[in-house]
């Protein structure tokens, strides 16, 4: 049973808006949340509190040319205090009782099924299914055993230098790694309209030149820049 959940949403100041409507929704559904927390990792939000639920705010520091979630989520497992860990977008808003129907289930690795929104609210397209794309590294809404995600030492940070790809790499180790996850169609969420900018050429290339060559030489599934530091 999964009845104790740390949820990991990376989050910078202009996603606000979506966060606080993602996190009414939660609300909405009327799930007990004595065991469940929020953890809020961003770089630019100095304060965050929503009385009726548990939030963390954890801050860091990252100067870099590009932007990149990987150190955000290695934040977030490392200061979960909970060992089912869900990892979501602030703009991923439940449809159903997310919280509930996983309060069902033992524990294990889940990939819940997210849809699109278009800009006037109307669902567009599914974003991960059991027929499309159902993998580790689609976690719009997903969970995992924190021990699993240890196991494969979190995200590469090797890719904070570029932009985007450390997901496909995450979940390239963890299939690599053996780790069992099941695709749960009947667990929805839906990924509010917000404007999208175009992936930047030389951030994005850096970073997909870092994953083709981890994967052309075959990499060890635990990453030596995640969670833990390597010499």
């Amino acid at each position: 049973m999964i009845d104790e959940l740390s949820i990991v949403m990376p989050c910078e100041e202009n996603r606000i808006p979506l966060l606080m409507f993602t996190l009414g929704t939660y609300i909405k559904k009327g799930f007990p949340f004595e065991r469940v927390e929020f953890i809020v990792v961003s770089r630019t939000i100095e304060d965050f509190n929503l009385p009726a639920l548990d939030i963390k705010l954890v801050k860091y520091k990252w100067g870099g040319e590009y932007f990149n979630p990987a150190m955000a989520l290695n934040l977030g497992v490392k200061n979960a205090k909970y060992k089912n860990i869900m990892i979501t977008c602030p703009e991923v808003i439940p449809v159903t009782n997310v919280l509930e129907q996983l309060n069902r289930n033992i524990r294990g690795n889940y990939i819940c099924q997210v849809f699109d929104q278009g800009k006037d609210g109307e669902r567009t397209m599914s974003l991960v299914n059991s027929s499309f794309r159902a993998t580790p590294n689609m976690y719009f809404m997903a969970v995992f055993k924190k021990e699993d995600i240890e196991a494969i030492n979190g995200w590469d940070e090797d890719f904070m230098g570029g932009y985007a790809w450390e997901d496909d790499d995450f979940g390239r180790r963890f299939i690599q790694a053996g780790i069992k996850y099941t695709m749960k169609d009947s667990i929805v969420g839906e990924h509010q309209y917000h404007p999208r900018f175009k992936l930047n050429t030389d951030g994005s290339a850096r970073n997909k030149y870092i994953l083709d060559n981890k994967q052309r030489n075959n990499t060890h599934y635990y990453c030596k820049n995640g969670l833990r530091k390597s010499e």
